[in-house]
This record gives C-alpha cells, sequence and structure tokens, in this order.
C-alpha cells in the first residue's frame, strides 16, 4: 500500500487518541515517501501510552509534516538518490579484481592452516 491510499478508517484499529491525532494528519501522511511512513505510524500507534513530553514531540512533528504545503512535503527526500544497480555490480566487481596479490596470499594462507608437526609440541 502506498501513502496516498491511506485513509481515515483504515486506523480504527488504533488506540483512541492515536486514531484522532493520525486521523487528522492522514492528509499529511499521504504526501510522504514510502520508506518514512511506517516509522511514523509505529510512533502514532503507541502515542495513547506515552509521557507527555513523548506526546508533545510527534504532535509537532505531524504538525510540521503537515505545515508543508503539497509538493514540499517529499522536498527533502528528493536529494536522495540511489546509484544504479549495475553500478554497485561493476564497484563490486572491480574491487574484487583490484585487490593486491599480498592480500590473495594471505587469504590463502587464512583459508589454508598450517599442518604443526608433532616434534614442534
Amino acid at each position: 500500500m502506498l501513502p496516498s491510499d491511506l485513509k481515515p478508517e483504515q486506523f480504527n484499529g488504533y488506540p483512541p487518541e492515536a486514531r484522532k491525532l493520525v486521523t487528522d494528519y492522514v492528509g499529511a501522511l499521504q504526501r510522504l515517501p514510502l520508506s518514512f511512513v511506517p516509522s511514523l505510524l509505529r510512533e502514532v500507534i503507541d502515542y495513547d501510552f506515552r509521557f507527555p513530553p513523548e506526546r508533545k514531540a510527534i504532535e509537532k512533528e505531524l504538525a510540521n509534516l503537515k505545515s508543508l504545503s503539497g509538493d514540499h512535503s517529499a522536498t527533502p527526500f528528493r536529494q536522495i538518490r540511489a546509484p544504479p544497480l549495475s553500478t554497485l555490480r561493476d564497484a563490486a566487481s572491480s574491487s574484487l579484481r583490484t585487490r593486491s596479490p599480498a592480500c590473495a596470499s594471505s587469504r590463502i594462507a587464512v583459508a589454508q592452516p598450517r599442518k604443526i608437526s608433532p616434534l614442534a609440541r
């Protein structure tokens, strides 16, 4: 489910105060990136059982998100870009090819333990 698909009735199972809070801010939640919404909802679902300063922090966070107008709510997240998967694969295979021979010999030495002669004990 995408954040844009969230509806107030989907929060009927939340405790009473958390349900009221989340339904008041469902519009703000709908504009957020998918990766951000689950952690925020985990905070909200426990709202009824939190201390007053923790409640204020959640309310303030939701109010700040709501105050961002329309398209600006996701603006800070738009700057985050993941490199293409092909770039990651190329970097990994390049890293494996360019390791020095000294590293290779030490890996072999670790992988093949030495035999200790009975006289060395």
